[in-house]
């Protein structure tokens, strides 16, 4: 949750955020982050990435931060098969 709550201060740097801004937050493994990140992308979300530096990780991929934005029915399509973190 460390790097969840690293991806949220990041990303919230990309924009302003209003009074009711929320965040979510949605479950993945790190090799979902691999793709992800060239779908949001291609199209034109921007977003920030997290990654380990440390053994065992080595750069890998622990979080992807998006920039802070209206709810919208092409985010909820593109994060669909995610679930919500517990």
């Amino acid at each position: 949750m460390a790097q969840v709550t690293h991806a949220a201060g990041e990303s919230a740097k990309l924009g302003e955020l209003p009074p009711g801004t929320h965040a979510v937050v949605l479950h993945a493994h790190p090799e979902d982050f691999v793709d992800f990140k060239y779908v949001l992308a291609r199209e034109g979300i921007e977003f920030v990435l997290i990654q380990e530096p440390d053994e065992p990780y080595c750069g890998e991929i622990m979080a992807i931060g998006i920039k802070p934005q209206p709810r919208s029915k092409k985010l909820k399509k593109l994060m669909q098969h995610f679930k919500l973190a517990k």
